[in-house]
């Protein structure tokens, strides 16, 4: 017989009560996990962690008042030591980058089965961190996007210079850059030279090379 302390204790927090009590059904037939509550907003989620403090906290994303998002950031710097796992019904790339960014053990959808949910439980409790090979890939993906958004807005190149930049870096010359973009050489000259300036370099191949390193080309 397993002993009420080495039970999972999970806190369920979702607005919906008809999926609370169906969450709550499951969970319960699961003789190693303990339900020490329900919350159907972040206000009432804080409540009942200050007093029972669970091991793994279900959330869902969208809620009234503060959403789950902004509740798992705060989870993670007040109580670091409760793993979070999302449960939600939207297959949103953002929501799901932005979850991952606070450090959540898992982000699973609703339709999930009842097997796969109950397994992810006691894998986060063990540990681990559970995406499955597309969500991996779509945050990885997010991620390079947001890091290569921040270069181009760190150098605040445009995206004439950023060609510019590559057709440099593809060894044309300026008279055949002026004629890919129907502008004089003086102009792309200048253009060049803005370009050089903004990125900090000495040179043209300096700034292919920085261009090349902050993968902007």
């Amino acid at each position: 017989m397993i002993s009420p302390n080495d039970r999972i204790k999970v806190l369920i927090v979702d607005d919906h009560p008809v999926f609370r009590y169906g969450l709550l059904s499951l969970l319960t037939q699961d003789r190693s996990i303990d339900v020490i509550g329900e919350a159907e907003n972040a206000a009432a989620a804080l409540a009942i962690i200050e007093k029972n403090r669970p091991e793994i906290v279900l959330l869902d994303i969208r809620m009234p008042g503060v959403g789950g998002i902004n509740l798992a950031q705060k989870l993670s710097t007040q109580y670091p030591e409760i793993k979070v796992m999302i449960l939600t019904a939207f297959e949103d790339e953002d929501y799901l980058t932005e979850a991952m960014a606070t450090g959540v053990y898992a982000y699973l959808y609703k339709n999930s089965s009842s097997e796969i949910l109950l397994n992810a439980i006691h894998l986060v409790h063990s540990g681990q961190k559970l995406l499955n090979p597309g969500q991996i890939n779509l945050v990885l993906q997010k991620l390079q996007e947001q890091t290569l958004k921040q270069k181009i807005e760190r150098y605040q190149l445009t995206d004439m210079e950023l060609k510019i930049l590559s057709s440099i870096a593809g060894g044309e010359t300026y008279e055949e850059i002026s004629q890919v973009f129907f502008l004089s050489e003086p102009t792309i000259k200048r253009m060049v030279a803005a370009i050089l300036s903004k990125m900090g370099a000495n040179n043209r191949a300096q700034a292919v090379a920085i261009a090349i390193r902050d993968g902007l080309i």
